[in-house]
């Protein structure tokens, strides 16, 4: 960055913090900053809380509650009026010389900041609030502030534009009058949705918000915090407003009504001296309402001023949210497009701070602040390694509580309903053993994320919606209900409906029951349904983490009487079996017969079905699922530790299906008379079911790895599934031929996180040692024995690794064995670090004696043991140590524990799921693997997302093997494992002695800290590494693709129909391309809204849709809707990007043209971003590559979208005054 680039960020950065913070940093930098840090002053404080925000939030967000294009327009106004609103505060607020400390939704607090000691400037300050407020409170635009909102009219603008822009053009102007009469037809559904009382009040013309004020005096503390550094290596801090003027002002707003100003007893004092200007009346307490006796006059006041911006110092970057910056290179008008609409999910975290330590905080206590510092930093920590973002942390008249987001900019996942979850799930944790009392609410759904304040002055950047509200009040919800219960029985995190619909992991799903009474919150005037962890199912899961039952499961079996006849022994009750691995359905339905005890059951146990749900049958989405009696519980999903059944009496039993690969499966009928087109590069999810499957047929007594790359959707694991590679089982037993495991790569362990270097590696051997365990029936419970057995089975499988080795004794084999304990924590064992003989009748070196050989700094030991060791073997032992780093060693190490540990007479296979979520040193244990243990018989299937390696690095030979030896040389040199385990403390001590010149050498720290192994060094070392696999002889790469042709067979088999009617087979073949993962979503969501309805009896569905009249209507009203999996799968690819490249996709889905296809030039044209042809060129070579924009077939130079679903994925995320202006450049051209 410039020196005039960065000025230019600079200015418009410090407009997100308040002057006080901004002065503060002058001239410092992040580092020098010794957190935590504080600094105090006198002020008078302003608190600024809006009437009926809350109520309006609710009405306005549900009006555009279709899921239709216009779904948000309630978000996007409900934050247009907020900002209106705010504007006319901040400017009031600023101009009398006000600083706001903070945005909090419709809330704002701003100081009045004494720059001398004299108390006639206290005085002068506090009258200045008063007075700025009592102002506000005559201006109608703040006092009585109405607006208008019609979604008719908004959309009818952006029509209207539409139509205009394409005048000229007949073929456009047709295809804008259908698109007009779809609009038609999706507004009279939006009036439809609007019940009577919201009509009732659009008419009436106006929402109203009002305000009130609370103000006190005194002193403020800010206090400095955090520093965790996050996924772009950027320390991250936040700065705390707290002190007893703070708390006076919040309990003198909680006596106020709107369009009132109350003070504290301290502030009233403060102005007696003007008391003709001013009167009081007592609101109880120590608060008054005060009155103007007359036109308030608003004294000039001393206040902070930025005007040298060159001494602005860059550490603000570290306190303002990541999303911001890349916007405030360009114009600023370019920083409008910084605000979007995203679906995000909400954690909001009262930390549960006791009384006495808010009261040390209050008063400045160094110790309480260091507390506090030490607690958030850890919050951060765990925040990162989800790739979420804490938005604020605030003190005010709702407690302590922070705002933490997953889906904001610059991250979103497809998954953040889990992350959010799981984060929270690890505060609470925390905050348990640290004696504080936490409460979280959880909330998804779709928010205004942007700019809030004034443009001119204050801003900040913050997050408005209906499911923020809510999360606040599901977190003091939480709060009141687990007061004063213990921490044993605290069910302190409550998660919305629309968050538990989204969750994936299985364990968090079964872990929260829906709670027994909906509740009413505040601002909603229906009850809210919410979920909490269930203790009783989260003690039954931690169970199953024992070794000795990983692969059994507990069968929860309800008994269900839907029958006409009535046996009263059989009642509706719950039945729970431990179940072992290898029993099947028929086993479990003879277990619950055998409990059932009835007649009626045996004289009809035809009618009699066990049918599966993925939790109970009262809060499952879905009918009851029936499997055949042979299924084996093996096959279901090593996750589900819990097996929900209904054991159910049905007239009319559904059809039995597999769980996997039998062939009774639809697909196997429909989709083997396919042949592939000669057109069709790669291979779809059903070809390479085939191929795995030779594969596996083709297994000889060597190395084999094939990486299974794909985009989001396409069918990679659930190939694996049905070729039946994906099963995981141990065993020895010579009846079987082969050894399956499986793992995979954890999302969630952050950039920064030690514990994922080696994850995979460490996890599978991890694994192999449990089932070994369990296979010795080994009592888990002692805990010597378990560590002795693990101990033996590591010492024995290294020595057994010594020969595979590219068919020879490994070189540094008798070096490394001495070196086992390095290991002993990561794999539980304990090795002995004292001493290991070299030769078996020569001589027994201790553990002194090997560091000073290794470490070459005493030639005295050498001379000694040189009589006795023979002098060419000692020397090669020396020169391999001075090569050798110590991270090689525990590569080493763990690569001959692994080898070792494999059967010894059958091939074993391996399955990695998500392996793009690999860290360097794993894929750099795999490189190794693959070079130079090529006679092992093992073969490993890595299920890879398409990030673009397959064409990243079209690089000489040459250059391809520097860039692995340079990311080898990174790995090597970067402090990786954690800093307290054995391996951690090896590699620091190792690295006293790097080789010369390395960059560890060079900066080799005095203590005991990770060196920084950067987010983009991680990435390119990947890509480096993968691109060095891909030349080796014994690897294979395929690209799985979706096959458009497959769309009708796919719908048959999810909804085990024959024959689905052509209008849903073509719709959605059109807007998936075939993308299996998109029609199941797609099938989800036209269930949900009754365009797909299926023939039922019992809950339970047979082989036909019916598509009446009423369901034909439903589909063609629900065409504009665009499923959630789809959207979140779009933006955390474009939130990747860089911001031009996002704002060009934007300007690209804002193009209003039939068919949308478009060139570069136009994008250029239209796009708000200026960059030179070179720069935009690039970075539209770098979208191509992501595969969301396509080159139109045979029309060179001319693009679309994949599918339009991707393109109306971004619309959603646009406002409508973006829209507006790309709109009427493309007229103007």
């Amino acid at each position: 960055m410039g020196d005039s680039d960065l000025s230019r960020w600079q200015t418009s950065l410090h407009h997100y913090l308040p002057k006080t913070v901004v002065s503060f940093l002058k001239n410092k930098e992040a580092d020098e900053l010794q957190l935590p840090e504080s600094h105090s002053f006198k002020c008078a404080v302003l608190f600024a809380d809006l009437k009926g925000f809350t109520s309006l939030t609710e009405e306005l967000t549900n009006i555009g509650n279709t899921e239709s294009e216009s779904q948000h327009l309630g978000t996007e106004e409900l934050a247009t009026q907020l900002n209106r609103y705010m504007t006319q505060i901040v400017r009031f607020t600023t101009k009398s010389g006000g600083d706001v400390l903070k945005f909090a939704g419709d809330a704002m607090v701003a100081v009045y900041e004494v720059l001398d000691d004299e108390d006639s400037a206290l005085e002068l300050n506090a009258e200045a609030a008063i007075a700025s407020a009592l102002k506000m409170q005559t201006r109608p635009e703040i006092a009585n502030y109405t607006f208008q909102f019609d979604p008719q009219k908004n959309d009818k603008k952006l029509r209207k534009s539409d139509t205009q822009s394409t005048s000229g053009d007949k073929k456009v102007k047709k295809s804008r009058s259908s698109f007009k009469r779809n609009r038609k037809d999706q507004n009279e559904k939006i009036k439809r949705k609007i019940n009577a009382e919201k009509e009732k009040k659009l008419k009436s013309d106006h929402f109203l918000l009002r305000v009130k004020f609370g103000i006190s005096v005194g002193e403020v503390n800010i206090v400095h915090i955090g520093g965790a550094v996050d996924t772009f290596d950027s320390s991250r801090i936040e700065y705390l407003a707290v002190g007893p003027a703070l708390k006076d002002a919040f309990d003198a707003e909680g006596c106020c009504n709107p369009g009132e100003v109350v003070v504290s007893a301290a502030a009233m004092n403060a102005v007696k001296k003007n008391a003709s200007k001013y009167s009081f009346k007592s609101k109880g307490g120590n608060f008054y309402q005060v009155f103007s006796n007359g036109t308030p006059q608003v004294p000039q006041i001393a206040f902070r001023r930025i005007s040298d911006k060159k001494a602005l110092s860059r550490a603000m970057f570290n306190y303002v949210p990541a999303a911001v910056a890349p916007y405030l290179d360009e114009s600023k008008h370019f920083e409008s497009w910084l605000s979007e609409l995203r679906r995000v999910t909400t954690l909001f975290c009262d930390i549960g701070m006791s009384d006495e330590m808010m009261v040390q905080l209050t008063a400045g206590d160094p110790e309480a602040q260091e507390k506090l510092h030490r607690i958030f930093e850890q919050i951060q920590t765990f925040v990162f390694k989800y790739e979420g973002v804490i938005n604020k942390f605030l003190v005010d008249d709702k407690g302590n509580t922070l705002i933490i987001v997953f889906g904001l900019a610059p991250f979103s996942h497809d998954d953040d309903s889990d992350r959010a979850v799981l984060c929270g799930i690890d505060i609470i944790n925390y905050l348990n053993t640290v004696d504080l009392t936490p409460a979280m609410g959880v909330t998804t759904g779709v928010c205004y994320s942007g700019v809030i304040g004034h443009s001119g002055s204050r801003r900040e950047y913050s997050i408005i919606g209906d499911c923020i509200n809510m999360a606040a009040r599901l977190m003091s919800l939480a709060k009141k209900k687990n007061a004063g219960v213990p921490v044993a029985s605290r069910q302190c995190l409550y998660i919305e409906t629309e968050t538990r619909k989204n969750l994936r992991n299985m364990k968090l799903i079964q872990s929260f029951v829906k709670a027994k009474e909906a509740v009413l919150l505040k601002g909603h005037k229906e009850p809210v349904e919410y979920y909490k962890r269930d203790l009783e199912t989260m003690l039954v899961l931690k169970t199953f983490q024992r070794p000795s039952l990983r692969h059994c499961r507990l069968a929860t079996v309800f008994v269900k009487d839907y029958g006409s006849k009535n046996d009263e022994s059989i009642n509706s009750a719950r039945y729970l079996f431990y179940v072992h691995p290898g029993k099947t359905i028929g086993d479990i339905r003879d277990m619950v017969v055998g409990k059932v005890n009835s007649k009626q059951v045996e004289e009809e146990k035809d009618h009699w079905i066990l049918l599966y749900h993925k939790v109970t049958p009262d809060e499952s989405l879905t009918g009851g699922a029936r499997y055949h009696n042979s299924q084996s519980i093996n096959e279901f999903p090593k996750d589900m530790k819990i097996l929900y059944f209904e054991f159910s009496r049905l007239e009319k039993p559904p059809k039995p299906r597999s769980l996997y690969g039998k062939e009774d499966q639809f697909y196997t009928k429909r989709l083997s008379i396919i042949e592939k087109p000669p057109n069709f590069e790669g291979e779809d999810s059903f070809s390479i079911i085939q191929r795995l499957k030779n594969f596996k047929k083709s297994s000889g007594d060597f190395l084999r790895i094939i990486f299974i790359e794909g985009s989001y959707g396409v069918g990679r694991t659930f190939a694996i599934d049905e070729s039946g590679l994906g099963y995981h089982y141990y065993t020895n037993h010579s009846e079987h031929k082969c050894f399956h495991l499986r793992t995979n790569a954890n999302p969630y362990l952050g950039i920064n996180d030690p514990n994922r270097y080696a994850h995979v590696w460490i996890n599978l051997i991890n694994k192999i040692l449990d089932d070994k365990l369990v296979e010795a029936d080994i009592d888990v419970s002692d805990s010597k024995t378990v560590l002795k057995e693990r101990t033996k089975h590591v010492l024995s499988a290294f020595k057994r690794s010594d020969k595979m080795y590219q068919g020879k004794v490994a070189p540094d084999s008798k070096r490394d064995e001495m070196q086992l304990h390095v290991l002993n924590d990561i794999l539980r064992i304990a090795c002995n670090e004292t001493a290991f003989t070299i030769k078996k009748d020569s001589i027994i070196f201790g553990k002194k004696d090997i560091d000073t050989i290794f470490s070459k700094s005493d030639d005295n030991v050498l001379r000694a043991r040189s009589k006795i060791i023979d002098p060419l073997e000692m020397q090669s032992i020396l020169e391999r140590s001075e090569k050798s780093q110590g991270s090689e060693v525990v590569m080493r190490l763990l690569l001959a524990i692994f080898v070792g540990l494999l059967p010894k007479k059958h091939h074993a296979y391996v399955v990695i799921d998500d392996s793009h979520y690999m860290d360097p040193y794993s894929w750099w244990v795999l490189l190794e693997l693959a070079e130079n243990w090529k006679n092992v018989p093992l073969s490993i299937i890595l299920s890879h997302r398409k990030l673009g390696i397959s064409d990243a690095l079209s690089v000489a030979q040459e250059t391809m093997e520097q860039n692995a030896e340079i990311a080898v040389s990174r790995i090597q040199d970067s402090y990786v494992f954690a800093e307290e385990s054995t391996a951690g403390i090896f590699l620091r001590q190792t690295r006293l002695h790097a080789r010369a010149g390395s960059k560890a050498q060079r900066k080799a720290p005095d203590t005991m800290k990770t060196m920084a192994y950067s987010s983009l060094d991680q990435h390119q070392d990947v890509i480096c590494l993968i691109s060095k696999l891909q030349t080796l002889d014994n690897t294979e790469f395929v690209e799985v693709r979706a096959r458009p042709e497959y769309t009708s067979h796919i719908i048959c088999n999810i909804l085990e129909v024959e024959e689905p009617p052509q209008e849903i087979v073509s719709f959605i073949q059109e807007k998936t391309n075939g993308n299996p993962l998109f029609i199941a979503d797609a099938i989800k969501l036209y269930e949900k809204t009754g365009a797909i309805k299926l023939d039922k009896y019992g809950g339970f569905t047979t082989a036909a849709i019916n598509f009446d009249d009423d369901a034909r209507g439903k589909f063609e009203a629900g065409k504009d809707l665009v499923p959630v999996t789809i959207e979140s799968i779009v933006g955390m690819i474009i939130d990747k990007m860089s911001v031009t490249q996002q704002v060009a996709l934007k300007v690209a889905a804002l193009i209003p043209k039939e068919p949308p296809i478009f060139d570069l030039k136009l994008i250029m044209d239209l796009s708000p971003v200026k960059k030179s042809i070179e720069e935009t060129e690039h970075a539209w070579e770098e979208i191509l590559n992501s595969g969301i924009i396509v080159e139109v077939q045979d029309d060179p130079g001319n693009y679309k979208f994949m599918n339009p679903w991707v393109r109306e994925s971004i619309q959603r995320r646009i406002l409508s005054k973006q829209k507006e202006e790309i709109v009427k450049k493309f007229r103007n051209l």
